[in-house]
């Protein structure tokens, strides 16, 4: 019993070691920033339909590029790759079918938006309303990331997201500040984190001489 607690501790440390480089952050706080404040930035323009949405695409798509290549030649050379038992990748998989599932139902939501068959502001009720479900969604789907992960800093992110969603609205809504601030300081909190773990990870773990770590030696060292 005591090997095989030891066993799974040992997959969880690794498998929280996916995050302690920072880079996640790092592209959370910049999407926040770059991606989806522009997207806001260019409607107050004057920018309609899939036009304002183009920098927001080409971030997802540089970005993706420039994280998974971080990881490559950062990450993986520092703590080596990491292999994970039946139950840690099945709990993976539900993990991933939730994604799927919301990143779905974002898209199509915003696709009836820019259709204009969605259009919360012409219901009976106040638009914002929409916002603050959309929020609770954000929330609750980051929450659960963040338990299946072990990404612990992901419920911090999932709030300031999930809150960032109606402040922005009720701001432009009541007060007539178009600007998102809101996405800012959540993206500028994010991305500071982010900064700050990755300058501690490339700190704890050098780039070793002899090649990638092994497996217990990136365990021990996270530990």
């Amino acid at each position: 019993m005591s090997q095989q607690m030891s066993l799974k501790e040992a997959e969880r440390k690794a498998f929280r070691s996916t995050y302690q480089d920072g880079l996640t952050d790092i592209l959370w706080g910049l999407y926040l920033l770059l991606g989806n404040s522009s997207a806001i930035i260019l409607a107050n323009l004057g920018v309609e339909g899939l036009k304002k949405y183009i920098p927001m695409f080409t971030f997802l798509v540089v970005g993706g590029a420039g994280f998974w290549a971080a990881k490559k030649y950062i990450t993986t050379p520092r703590i080596g790759l990491v292999k994970f038992g039946p139950k840690r990748r099945k709990k993976m998989n539900r993990m991933r079918i939730v994604l799927a599932i919301a990143v779905v139902a974002t898209f199509v939501l915003l696709l009836l938006t820019i259709l204009g068959l969605f259009n919360p502001a012409g219901w009976e009720w106040p638009g914002w309303t929409v916002d603050v479900g959309f929020g609770v969604f954000v929330i609750f789907v980051c929450s659960y990331i963040a338990y299946t992960t072990d990404y612990p800093r992901l419920y911090l992110y999932g709030w300031l997201m999930g809150l960032s969603i109606p402040a922005s609205v009720l701001l432009e809504e009541y007060a007539g500040i178009t600007f998102p601030i809101a996405w800012v300081i959540s993206g500028s909190i994010i991305l500071v984190i982010g900064i700050i773990t990755f300058i501690r990870f490339l700190r704890d773990y050098p780039l070793p001489t002899d090649g990638p770590p092994s497996t217990e030696e990136a365990l021990n060292a996270s530990g």
